[in-house]
């Protein structure tokens, strides 16, 4: 990928020098990985003359289709890196229907008007099951109901009361 970053900046900027500039590296570099390229493909990408640097028809031919495809995986990129930022997606839930009527429904209102581009899925078993074998990110369980390799987080009060 970055022997394509390279040469389309070189495409771009008509020249070595102007590309080696841009992306901090020097024309030598520059020059060998273009090389490498034309190595690895086949076929020359640009003729090069002591004044100027021209694309071959392979070379156009390459900018063109790869210059969406890599402005593509850079957004693609950013997207990943942004997402750590900010909680978006779609989590997989499995409870139990005690934990969905008394625990969940405050609790999850108040995550989901922190994280409006989270979607929750909610799946209710009352069986003992593992939740991530079963597809889901997460489990919700009182603590009674928690195998001992189970990695558990309190988000609850820790006894239940009953009011008559």
């Amino acid at each position: 990928m970055d022997e394509l970053a390279v040469f389309l900046a070189v495409f771009k900027d008509k020249g070595f020098r102007v590309a080696a500039k841009k992306l901090g590296l020097s024309p030598s570099t520059v020059s060998e990985r273009i090389t490498a390229l034309e190595v690895r493909l086949g076929v020359p990408l640009f003729i090069r003359t002591t004044r100027s640097v021209m694309p071959t028809e392979a070379g156009r031919t390459l900018a063109e289709r790869m210059t969406p495809l890599l402005d593509e995986m850079r957004l693609v990129l950013n997207d990943v890196a942004s997402s750590q930022q900010e909680v978006r997606g779609t989590l997989k839930l499995n409870v139990t229907g005690a934990v969905m009527v008394d625990i969940l429904p405050p609790l999850l209102d108040r995550f989901l008007s922190r994280h409006p581009g989270l979607h929750v899925e909610i799946m209710v078993d009352d069986r003992l099951i593992e939740a991530t074998a079963e597809g889901c990110d997460a489990g919700i369980r009182y603590g009674e109901h928690l195998a001992k390799d189970i990695i558990a987080v309190p988000i609850g009060p820790r006894t239940r009361t009953f009011l008559p």
